[in-house]
């Protein structure tokens, strides 16, 4: 088995989806590099793209799994060899998650606003972990006095 680390930002939302009664979640991750070459000075753009799936309907992080949020992931990684729509073959990566770490520390209203109004079991949730968060920030700010 191989284990993986990736740090990346999603490309787009991340879908909870269910196939036999099994729930997941899927997004992808681009991670990219920037290089220059020395003697011409020209810049370069190398961007990898790794599909993941995650077990569970994704719970109390799906409303923060939005398209540029930065994520540290740790799983399983498999290699898949494929045909794509041009017709030429193809090869991508695929980790199942077994860790996710959100990086970001700005999260958008709006989109905690638009996954409540979805999903309206996801509320309570979403307010003890707004709860949570309120009182670490106060503890930090009390100890740094």
């Amino acid at each position: 088995m191989l284990k993986c680390e990736i740090i990346g930002n999603l490309g787009a939302d991340a879908e909870a989806r269910a196939v036999n009664g099994q729930s997941f979640v899927s997004f992808r991750v681009a991670h990219s590099v920037t290089s220059t070459d020395t003697q011409t000075g020209a810049v370069t753009e190398s961007t990898t793209w790794v599909s993941c799936t995650m077990n569970g309907d994704g719970g109390r992080v799906l409303p923060y799994l939005r398209k540029g949020t930065k994520v540290f992931l740790r799983g399983s990684v498999v290699l898949r060899l494929y045909v794509g729509n041009d017709g030429q073959k193809h090869a991508g990566l695929n980790l199942y998650v077994a860790e996710l770490e959100l990086l970001n520390s700005r999260t958008r209203l709006e989109d905690v606003t638009r996954f409540i109004d979805e999903v309206p079991e996801a509320r309570q949730s979403v307010y003890d972990h707004l709860i949570k968060y309120a009182d670490q920030s106060e503890s930090a700010e009390s100890g740094a006095e």
